[in-house]
């Protein structure tokens, strides 16, 4: 039975996606992180709001995004193609 065409295309985006989430965490993982200084009280008109989060870097959330929808990806393709086989 010949598959069809988005089939394959959502495979090779998944794929895509999961590898370049992967490469982007790998190089973001060696950069070094800044999380400021604090050794002092705060002013008090200041209010501080990090980015993402203080554990993940901006490009290391994209890489988890990025993989993230990979997966997703994946899982529905697996699914599709698991439930659109022929029973006998």
């Amino acid at each position: 039975m010949k598959r069809p065409v988005w089939t394959r295309v959502l495979v090779a985006l998944s794929v895509c996606a999961v590898l370049a989430g992967g490469i982007t965490l790998i190089v973001t993982s060696f950069q070094p992180r800044s999380f400021g200084w604090f050794a002092y009280p705060p002013q008090s008109e200041f209010i501080f709001t990090p980015g993402v989060g203080s554990f993940f870097s901006d490009p290391s959330f994209i890489g988890c995004l990025l993989i993230a929808l990979g997966l997703i990806g994946l899982a529905f393709w697996a699914g599709f193609s698991l439930g659109s086989r022929r029973r006998f």
